[in-house]
């Protein structure tokens, strides 16, 4: 009976030491080839500020695309696709460097291009820009050079002249609001004497109103001035869109939107309706 007993406290005793020792051990860290890597998770405001802002703060590419319908006098029609790229540089700090640039591709037809219908290659551009981040609610701001090459394949799909100018660009955030404006002046560099003077300038207001689950809605009319023109200078559209930021993991965001414009001027040339069509995400990681 004392035995059965002794070994009765016996085990018990053990089985407490053992469980206070084991509670105390410290545990072994987990081998380097079982660790794996937490998901990665952006958050979904910050790529959209990327994405919506024509200053962000990651490198992306976007696939362009307008069909320009009923254009004056005679009605015609002309689809531009472009590939754009834009790409920053010390984007974290307060002063950054943004270049990038757009390689169109235009087709014609024989209502605006003339005698015939034409498909081709357009002027090819770049742009650098000085940037500065906004402190305490402020704009984030760019100032800086747009260049124009003669890479038209043929005359009515381009200048023909190698132009130059100032490009600026201004963006505020408020809450769900982001609201700005992006714009251009070019002017052709003497010295050539193929095709005629340029002066052209164009403005892109824009507001964005950020919805749930990615959505957004959104107006970016581009307001186009040409001053060599005796009348009808400037095209005014109005209109907006709606688009959303997907993601698609590996913080990798894919943005899709589309939008309808209607011209409010008469300008000889500009369309009467506008519908365009962006897909861009990051470029790289």
């Amino acid at each position: 009976m004392r035995r059965t007993r002794f070994a009765a406290v016996f085990v018990a005793l053990i089985s407490v030491l053992g469980a206070t020792a084991h509670a105390q051990s410290p545990q072994r860290p987990t081998p380097w080839w079982k660790k794996q890597e937490p998901p990665r998770r952006t958050d979904p405001n910050d790529q959209r500020e990327n994405l919506e802002s024509p200053l962000p703060g990651h490198a992306r590419l976007a696939y362009f695309n307008e069909l320009f319908l009923d254009a004056e006098p005679e009605g015609g029609a002309a689809n531009l696709f472009e590939l754009r790229a834009d790409l920053p540089l010390s984007s974290e700090d307060i002063w950054g460097v943004l270049h990038g640039g757009a390689v169109p591709f235009l087709a014609l037809s024989e209502q605006v291009a003339g005698d015939s219908s034409e498909i081709g290659l357009g002027d090819a551009r770049y742009n650098f820009l000085i940037t500065r981040r906004a402190r305490r609610g402020g704009a984030d701001t760019g100032f800086g050079l747009a260049v124009t090459l003669p890479t038209a394949t043929d005359a009515e799909l381009g200048f023909k002249r190698f132009t130059v100018g100032p490009q600026f660009a201004a963006v505020w955030t408020r809450s769900v609001w982001r609201f700005g404006f992006s714009g251009v002046q070019r002017w052709s560099v003497n010295g050539s004497d193929k095709g005629e003077k340029v002066s052209q300038a164009a403005i892109e207001p824009f507001v964005y109103l950020n919805l749930e689950s990615g959505w957004y809605a959104f107006s970016r009319p581009t307001i186009r001035a040409d001053w060599e023109r005796d009348e009808d200078r400037i095209a005014a559209p109005i209109g907006g869109g709606m688009g959303r930021v997907l993601d698609m993991g590996e913080g990798r965001p894919l943005d899709i939107q589309g939008s309808v414009y209607t011209s409010v001027t008469d300008a000889v040339g500009e369309p009467q309706w506008t519908i365009r069509l962006q897909i861009q995400s990051y470029l790289g990681r």
